[in-house]
């Protein structure tokens, strides 16, 4: 019964250490910007679609979620406002706070996709 026991304790923890590259993740085409470490950071990463194409969309995303039209982006520190946009093909997932932003967006069946984030 012990050797039981620890045998489903090792698969447990096998399957624990092991469940961050289960996740099926796949690592960026390309990442472009200034990343994280040192400071302010602005950086986007690319899958199957170029950066500039991925900065151009994400500047758009940013204009219609915070616009005169649906007014979000007012945030006070230490909150955000989240929502969904469409631009063109592409679907983003928008998450704009205080010296905080992140859009996820993806076009089609999630084949050209990207992340751009910004923060202080």
């Amino acid at each position: 019964m012990k050797r039981l026991m620890a045998s489903l304790a090792a698969v447990a923890l096998i399957g624990a250490v092991a469940s961050p590259q289960a996740a099926g993740a796949r690592a960026p085409d390309r990442v472009c910007g200034i990343e994280p470490g040192q400071g302010s950071f602005n950086y986007v990463e690319v899958w199957g679609t170029s950066c500039k194409t991925a900065r151009k969309i994400s500047r758009k995303a940013a204009r219609k979620f915070c616009g005169p039209q649906f007014r979000r982006c007012g945030a006070p520190k230490g909150s955000f406002d989240t929502g969904n946009i469409e631009v063109r093909q592409w679907k983003c997932k928008m998450r704009v706070g205080y010296e905080s932003y992140r859009a996820r967006c993806f076009k089609n069946n999630h084949d050209p996709r990207f992340v751009h984030r910004t923060g202080s």
